[in-house]
């Protein structure tokens, strides 16, 4: 073994390139295994002409090789990484820009209306926007959005998706109550002035009201805003809990909530 080491280096230090290795996303890795990464990384560190580029959060890491190896974890860091490059965060501001704009993107790609809807707008300010803080967050959705899009395409309105994948992706018990009451929350508003209201419709907020207040307690220990973000996404709702219209899609349709 060490006589292939020694050759190894020979030959590296013959090389006119440097060679760069760049590991990314260390700390998603089981504890066990970003340990064993960073003592192979320590084990061939001293090869002439490569460099590895780590890249991780800092703290996990170092957390990380504590409990695994029960010793400093940041000493250890410290240790093996020569130059350390601390990478501020982008804000959540940025990066909710950001995603909006990749939204926009996908949406134009479909449409020659480049304007977004007043109920766009609402659906990204008070659902989207509360989940978005990182930018993993942002990719993971878009991801998600893209693929469901490429699927659903004209069948559904993209923020309304957007609204949907969130839920999905960050509140699973929510996104779980949404599909188990799907027929409640997704019927069409009452039309006309109040005397022509009928006492169906009236049942019907009756209902959604008391599935609001049952569900209030479960609901709110995994996301604060669950209502909120319900009424935004489901004009019955807001009209059930508020007695108030909530924006329609451009196509006022009341069938934008295929991807439950």
């Amino acid at each position: 073994m060490r006589s292939v080491r020694e050759k190894l280096r020979k030959d590296l230090l013959k090389e006119k390139r440097r060679i760069i290795v760049f590991i990314d996303d260390i700390d998603r890795l089981a504890d066990d295994e970003i340990s064993a990464l960073f003592r192979a990384v320590k084990s061939v560190g001293d090869f002439p002409n490569v460099i590895y580029v780590l890249l991780y959060d800092h703290h996990k890491v170092a957390e990380a090789l504590e409990r695994d190896a029960r010793s400093g974890g940041y000493e250890f860091l410290e240790k093996i990484v020569q130059v350390p490059i601390l990478i501020p965060e982008p804000s959540g501001v940025a990066v909710r820009t950001k995603l909006k704009g990749d939204l926009i993107s996908i949406h134009n790609n479909r449409s020659s209306d480049n304007t977004l809807s007043p109920r766009d707008e609402h659906i990204f300010s008070n659902c989207v926007s509360l989940f978005i803080t990182t930018p993993r967050r942002a990719n993971l959705l878009l991801n998600k959005v893209k693929l469901s899009y490429s699927t659903l395409g004209a069948d559904i309105e993209l923020f309304d998706l957007a609204g949907i994948t969130c839920i999905e992706a960050f509140c699973p018990k929510l996104y779980q109550w949404i599909s188990r009451h799907r027929h409640e929350i997704c019927g069409g508003l009452p039309r006309g002035n109040a005397s022509s209201v009928s006492l169906t419709s009236s049942s019907s907020s009756e209902r959604i009201t008391q599935l609001i207040q049952e569900s209030d307690k479960n609901l709110t220990e995994e996301c604060a805003d669950w209502k909120h973000v319900v009424e935004t996404l489901f004009p019955l709702v807001s009209w059930a809990t508020a007695k108030q219209f909530a924006f329609l899609g451009k196509n006022e349709t009341d069938q934008s909530y295929r991807s439950i």
